[in-house]
């Protein structure tokens, strides 16, 4: 699956959710959003566009769960999570001007927004550190925010 690094603000901030109960993965918790992209039947063939689907694919998610069009944001660095038993398997950096109040204004009452994440959370980038001491995150999104926060 993919994990969602939502810089907010130009990247001046970052921006996860409280995961919302009864969900597969990372339930009930501090987490960064995500999604689990379906397998395409052409992924071996060769000269797949894997890039081309890629972008499909977070540009589908960003307009889902934030309403953020592709004008809106673009997309940074991929982080690989070298641990078969984590989930997600990648965390990719979207950047956007708009503010974590923007976004939750877009998505506020929207029941498929609300059903995935019921709450947004935004911080400074230099508060990654106490975040991951103060706070229970899903383990993943604690080993991603000390990778970013090492930086």
């Amino acid at each position: 699956g993919f994990a969602f690094i939502m810089l907010t603000e130009d990247g001046k901030e970052i921006s996860f959710v409280q995961r919302a109960k009864g969900l597969g993965i990372a339930a009930d918790c501090m987490a960064l959003s995500g999604s689990t992209p379906h397998f395409h039947h052409d992924f071996f063939t060769p000269g797949f566009d894997f890039t081309g689907y890629f972008k499909e694919e977070i540009t589908k998610e960003m307009r889902e769960e934030y309403h953020i069009s592709h004008s809106e944001f673009s997309i940074g660095r991929c982080y690989l999570i070298d641990d078969t038993r984590s989930i997600p398997h990648l965390a990719i950096e979207i950047t956007t001007p708009l503010s974590t109040l923007e976004i939750a204004q877009r998505g506020y009452g929207d029941a498929d927004v609300v059903k995935e994440h019921p709450v947004l959370y935004s911080a400074q980038l230099g508060a990654l550190k106490c975040i991951t001491q103060r706070f229970p995150l899903h383990d993943t999104t604690a080993n991603i925010f000390n990778m970013i926060g090492s930086e």
